[in-house]
Order: structure tokens, then sequence, then C-alpha cells
């Protein structure tokens, strides 16, 4: 990807994550690369990135539009999120539980000269 697709991206996305284009309003080509100060080819690309990502949905022949997310969508989305959170919390409290003991037993072993 140029830089200038990269660049339109990234302003897109602050754009879009910031509110400052509401969910559904469209998306035209020409006023997004004058807004942008670029050409229409990195915003088309961008806009294709973004659908990718599920910021933009693009209907054809009726251009692109900011995605709505219901409250369904997001409680899924922070619940996904959460997971490997809730994983990785799960596998220390395994881990402390069988190696820990061990390392403690050792420990003792060890201060008393065994």
């Amino acid at each position: 990807m140029a830089q200038a697709s990269k660049n339109a991206t990234a302003m897109l996305r602050d754009l879009i994550l910031a509110g400052a284009l509401a969910a559904g309003s469209k998306l035209g080509e020409a006023e997004l690369a004058t807004r942008l100060d670029v050409s229409r080819t990195p915003v088309r690309e961008a806009l294709s990135r973004l659908a990718a990502e599920g910021l933009v949905e693009i209907v054809p022949n009726r251009g692109a539009r900011v995605a709505r997310w219901t409250d369904d969508d997001l409680q899924q989305i922070f619940e996904l999120r959460l997971r490997p959170r809730r994983l990785t919390n799960e596998i220390s409290a395994f881990l402390d539980e069988c190696w820990m003991p061990r390392r403690a037993g050792q420990r003792r072993r060890r201060a008393a000269g065994v």
C-alpha cells in the first residue's frame, strides 16, 4: 500500500473513531479526497481497507457509508476483546497452582540443606 493510501486510511479511521464522521453518513470519494488533501485513488483504497476492518460499508453502485453498530454488535466486540485477558488470567492462576507449591517446597528443602 502506498504512503498516501496508508495516510488516508489512518486519517479516515481517526475521523470515524472520533465521531467526526457519524455512523451511516455517506463517504463520497471526491469530498474525502478534498478533505484529506489526496487524490481519489488513495481514498478508494482507504475505503476498501476500512471496509475490511468493518468501519465502512461499501454498497455497489451506491458508494460507501460509515458502518452502523448495534448495541449487540458492540457487546460482542467488547466480550471478544475481554476473552484473551480472561484466558491469560486463567492460565496464570493455573500455573500458579501447579508450580508455586513445588517451588516453595524446593526453596524449603534448599534452606534446610536437604
